[in-house]
Parts: C-alpha cells; sequence; structure tokens
C-alpha cells in the first residue's frame, strides 16, 4: 500500500517551533501528514477494521517503557516533554509522538510528516522501524486514514 496522505495541515499545536529546530530544522508548516495508531492487541490484525471481541487489547506499558521502545528505533529522537517527542529525518520525513497522560497508556498516537525529499527508501525505513517496534514491544501500527496495518507497507 502506498500512503496516501490525509491532508496538509500544521505541525501540531504542543510541538513548539524551537523544539524542532533543535531535530534539524526540517518541519515545515505545510507537510503532507498521515495520523497513526499504535496498539498491542492478543494477536495480528490486518486493519482496525478486524477489530472484534474475541481480541484483547493491552496497555503498551508505562510512558518510560514506551519512550525507551521508541528511542531504541527513533534513535534520533528528541523528548521536550515526557509526553511528546520529534523525530526527524532531514528533509524526508518527520514523525510527532504522543502519549497519552495515563499511568499504563493503551495507545500512541503518531502524526507522519512527510517532507519534500520523501521517496520509496523513506518508506521502506519507516516500515522498517514500525516492523522493529512490532518484534520488540508486539505493538502493531495502523494508519487513521483507512484503518490499514503499516506492519505490511504504508
Amino acid at each position: 500500500m502506498n500512503i496516501k496522505p490525509k491532508s496538509k495541515k500544521k505541525l501540531h499545536s504542543e510541538a513548539r517551533i524551537e523544539d524542532v529546530a533543535v531535530c534539524g530544522n526540517a518541519i515545515q508548516e505545510d507537510l503532507m501528514g498521515l495520523d497513526v495508531l499504535v496498539i498491542k492487541l492478543s494477536r495480528q490484525i490486518s486493519s482496525l477494521n478486524d477489530f472484534s471481541e474475541d481480541i484483547e487489547q493491552f496497555s503498551l506499558g508505562s510512558p518510560d517503557l514506551i519512550r525507551h521502545y521508541c528511542t531504541s528505533v527513533f534513535t534520533s529522537i528528541h523528548w521536550y516533554s515526557d509526553l511528546h517527542a520529534v523525530w526527524v529525518d532531514g528533509e524526508r520525513a518527520a514523525i510527532e509522538f504522543n502519549i497519552s497522560g495515563f499511568d499504563e497508556p493503551t495507545s500512541l498516537h503518531l502524526t507522519l510528516r512527510m517532507g519534500r525529499d520523501w521517496d520509496k527508501d523513506t518508506e521502506r525505513f519507516l516500515v522498517d522501524r514500525f516492523r522493529e517496534l512490532n518484534r520488540n514491544a508486539g505493538w502493531q501500527v495502523f494508519s487513521l486514514s483507512d484503518n490499514s496495518s503499516l506492519l505490511d507497507g504504508l
């Protein structure tokens, strides 16, 4: 599946431009975006549409554990608070990470921004990172634009 950006929109209001600049000056206000949901389920599904009563949703772990897994996969991530971060890959892509304020969050919300140098290599790189999160933490990653799993491709 190819990424179909949802819309052009500004960087999430909680991500301050000064914080993003620390990560490489790559965020622009008009980048195309894709909203992503990260959850942990009792079995793999290919779409959120396949979620049923026989599938159990689990906590992703504590915010500390979530930060640990995200940092191990996205090594240049910049945490500007305990719950919010930005990862930037030059002019190719950026991801905003938002952990809910609960002790044991059941989801992680990402906003993927595609930069002017976005290409197939960037897409493959990100799918590999999402697969690594799945292998290491058991997390599943879904596009909210069509509910599809991003573990099979963007």
